[in-house]
């Protein structure tokens, strides 16, 4: 769904000058565009509904899958691989 949101971005001359796409900033920025055309609107929002709803998906699921990862055998290995960059505590 991110794909399809920038493709339409670019398409309409919307472009991030920014660093990094799906910051903070950047999600600010998607989230103050707004289209005249009543058919763009709509398809851009039906894109960020379905980011928004893939987002949400994600999120049910780290949670239900962070119970599992505090016990054993899962436990350790967990605790080291917490440890790199990227990873969410």
């Amino acid at each position: 769904m991110q794909q399809r949101l920038n493709a339409m971005l670019l398409r309409h001359g919307r472009i991030w000058r920014g660093c990094a796409k799906w910051s903070f900033a950047h999600r600010a920025w998607v989230d103050r565009q707004v289209f005249d055309e009543p058919a763009l609107a709509e398809a851009f929002s039906l894109y960020r509904g379905g980011l928004e709803a893939r987002e949400a998906e994600l999120a049910a699921a780290e949670a239900r899958l962070a119970a599992w990862a505090g016990r054993e055998p899962l436990a350790g290995p967990v605790a080291r691989l917490g440890g790199y960059r990227g990873s969410r505590s």
